[in-house]
């Protein structure tokens, strides 16, 4: 019921459309019109003159862009957010896993990826052989001068440029993977901050205000996965949160009509620490500033993700290696013809395969949070939360039912019962207290 309400009033992503061109002096002081010239809107200030629906009725809206899409490539990048465990592991460096990789060589999302570059060189290199064959032949007849020109069985130029190939597709790679790194640390610190910042709620707020204690854990839950579905394409966050029932119907309506939801989130964890500030004592200062410190690394993972996300590796030299790949690759094919015949026209496609992966790996991890198993990591800190709200509500009366404080021996099933930190706390000071009275009486 909430998803259909929700759905009403959800605002959506902003797509990737061309920006209008800006009112030249724009008149701030007079009204704007609707689309409907039913109701009049006034603009009494520039914020209020760059809202997008405002400039949507004000001027025509423009076709965006083509931009080329590889849509096998792009559906395909959702299967590579694997997760290893232990059996994975082990099935990892298993000697077998040549064997494994060997076999799956044609049926491979990165080669059937380069199909089309790669159907090009083996048309170019079987082009080159025929020809070849059909001079050799006598079936083509060309001037000695022309043939020498066309005819390149020089191999000295792939082998001078080679090196610098080399050197490029290293950096490529090298620098998308220190992307892809540093996106997962920042989500590695993301769970450990969320943790901490929900340690020191659940320790140090007063019983009697669970409701911040509440809110601070359900937010951080909602910035974990408005951020991911900020760095993603087609996945709505307020959709996810009302599927698993996060936030109360009030606050999953004030998210869904924000822009920017991470943003929002740690508006409201901001809000939330204030408001605890308030109701601990003086002497526990130095404790905000400390949770304020980890809301402060949380909104440092958000820049950072966005600056990877927007940010690719200069387009110069992708362009170049690109270019570079592409015209080395067209002149193997003259170059092995000499050597190997026929047989350069396999040769071609495996060497092409080959380095045109190596790049394509490059490309592939340069963007990581399509690939990243991030609802893995929100589902981490959901579960983190969730157990650790779960073991503060432990109620501590409940032990001494059972156990009587320790005293009738009897054991606790910690896996079918959760108890609270501050339990086992109290728990072990009392055996302590017997244990030095029964020395005192000895």
């Amino acid at each position: 019921m909430i998803t259909s309400v929700i759905t009403s009033v959800r605002v959506a992503k902003p797509t990737c459309q061309t920006r209008p061109t800006p009112l030249a002096k724009p008149n701030i002081k007079k009204p704007v019109l609707s689309a409907t010239g039913n109701t009049r809107h006034l603009c009494r200030s520039f914020k209020e003159l760059q809202d997008p629906s405002i400039l949507e009725t004000a001027l025509p809206a423009l076709e965006p862009p083509r931009l080329d899409r590889d849509e096998y490539k792009e559906s395909s990048r959702a299967r590579l957010r694997t997760v290893f465990d232990f059996d994975r592991w082990a099935a990892h460096r298993s000697t077998t896993r040549y064997t494994r990789h060997m076999s799956g060589i044609f049926t491979s999302r990165m080669i059937r990826g380069l199909a089309p570059t790669l159907s090009f060189v083996a048309a170019l290199s079987t082009s080159v052989a025929t020809f070849h064959q059909s001079v050799d032949c006598g079936i083509i007849e060309t001037p000695e001068n022309i043939r020498n020109i066309v005819i390149f069985n020089s191999a000295q130029p792939l082998l001078l440029t080679s090196t610098v190939l080399g050197l490029l597709l290293v950096f490529r790679t090298n620098a998308s993977y220190a992307r892809w790194l540093d996106a997962r640390k920042s989500w590695g610190i993301l769970v450990n901050r969320s943790r901490d910042l929900v340690r020191q709620g659940l320790t140090w707020c007063p019983e009697k205000e669970h409701a911040l204690r509440d809110m601070l854990c359900r937010w951080i839950i909602a910035f974990s996965i408005s951020l991911k579905c900020h760095l993603r394409v087609d996945e709505d966050a307020i959709v996810e949160l009302a599927e698993l029932d996060i936030l109360p119907y009030a606050e999953l309506v004030a998210l869904a009509a924000t822009q920017h939801r991470p943003n929002y989130a740690l508006q409201v964890l901001s809000t939330v620490l204030r408001e605890l500030a308030r109701v601990l004592p003086s002497a526990n200062s130095t404790l905000i500033l400390n949770m304020d410190m980890n809301l402060t690394a949380i909104e440092d993972v958000a820049g950072t993700c966005e600056r990877i996300l927007s940010t690719p590796i200069p387009l110069a030299y992708s362009r170049h290696t690109s270019r570079f790949m592409i015209i080395w690759l067209s002149a193997l094919p003259f170059a092995l013809w000499e050597p190997l015949h026929w047989g350069m026209v396999p040769t071609c496609f495996v060497i092409s395969a080959l380095t045109l992966g190596v790049e394509d790996i490059g490309v592939l991890i340069e963007e990581p949070f399509s690939i990243l198993p991030l609802e893995v990591v929100c589902s981490t800190i959901r579960g983190n939360i969730v157990e650790m709200l779960e073991i503060q509500n432990a109620e501590s009366g409940e032990d001494a039912g059972n156990n009587g404080g320790g005293g009738n021996g009897e054991s606790i099933d910690v896996v079918t019962r959760k108890v609270s930190a501050s339990e086992l706390v109290r728990r072990a000071k009392f055996e302590s207290d017997v244990s030095n009275l029964r020395i005192q009486a000895e």
